[in-house]
C-alpha cells in the first residue's frame, strides 16, 4: 500500500511541475473574431517602358479584428502604348497588359481618422502586343510573376466609406517579349483607392 502511495504523490507532483506546459497556447488572433469585409476601384500609376501609365481595376475581401484584410484584386492598363516592335506587315503594335493575385492588408489603428495601411499583392499577369488594324487579332503574348506591396494613407469619410493615397514597388518576373524585358515594367506604383464596407 505505501508503494502504491509512492507512487500516486510522485505522479501527483510531476502534474504539479509540469502544469505550465498545459498553458493556453500563444496564437496571433485569439479570443471573440470580429468580421468584416471592404473593396472598391483602384488607380495605379506605374512603369511602362520607362514612363507612368495609368492602371484601373481594384480589391477587396475579408476584414479580420479591424486590422487584417485577406482578399484580391486585379489591375488592367488604360492607356494606349506603342508596343518597341511592327507586326508582320510593318504595321505598328501596343501593349495590353493586366496582372491580380492574392492581397494582403494590414491597416493600423483603423479607427482614427487618418491612419495607414501596408499591402502587398502577389500573383500573375499577361502581357501581349495587338495591332490597333486588325484589332483584337494578337501578334505575341506572355505571361509574369509579380509582387506589389506598397504603403498607403488612409482617410475615413463616413463610416463605410474611406479613402487612400499610396506609394509602392512593382516587381515583375518573366516577361519574354521581343523588345521588353521585366525592368521596363518594373519601378515604383502610386495608387488611389475608395473603400466600402464594414469596417
Amino acid at each position: 500500500m505505501k508503494h502504491w502511495s509512492g507512487i500516486l504523490l510522485v505522479a501527483v507532483f510531476i502534474c504539479v511541475l509540469s502544469a505550465p506546459a498545459f498553458a493556453r497556447d500563444e496564437v496571433l488572433v485569439g479570443g471573440p473574431i470580429e468580421h468584416g469585409g471592404y473593396g472598391g476601384p483602384s488607380l495605379k500609376v506605374g512603369p511602362v517602358m520607362d514612363k507612368a501609365r495609368f492602371f484601373i481595376g481594384g480589391y477587396g475581401g475579408w476584414y479580420i479584428n479591424h486590422t487584417f484584410m485577406i482578399g484580391g484584386g486585379g489591375y488592367g492598363l488604360i492607356n494606349e502604348v506603342k508596343a518597341p516592335v511592327s507586326g508582320k506587315q510593318g504595321e505598328k503594335l501596343y501593349f495590353e497588359m493586366g496582372y491580380g493575385g492574392l492581397v494582403l492588408e494590414y491597416v493600423n489603428k483603423s479607427h482614427r481618422l487618418v491612419h495607414f495601411t501596408i499591402n502587398t499583392l502577389l500573383g500573375g499577369g499577361g502581357i501581349q502586343y495587338r495591332s490597333s488594324e486588325d484589332w483584337p487579332f494578337n501578334y505575341k503574348d506572355d505571361s509574369f510573376f509579380i509582387v506589389e506591396p506598397c504603403i498607403c494613407v488612409e482617410l475615413n469619410i463616413t463610416t463605410h466609406f474611406r479613402m487612400g493615397l499610396g506609394v509602392g514597388y512593382r516587381y515583375i518576373d518573366g516577361v519574354d517579349l521581343p523588345g521588353i524585358t521585366d525592368e521596363d515594367l518594373t519601378g515604383v506604383v502610386a495608387n488611389f483607392d475608395l473603400k466600402f464596407g464594414s469596417f
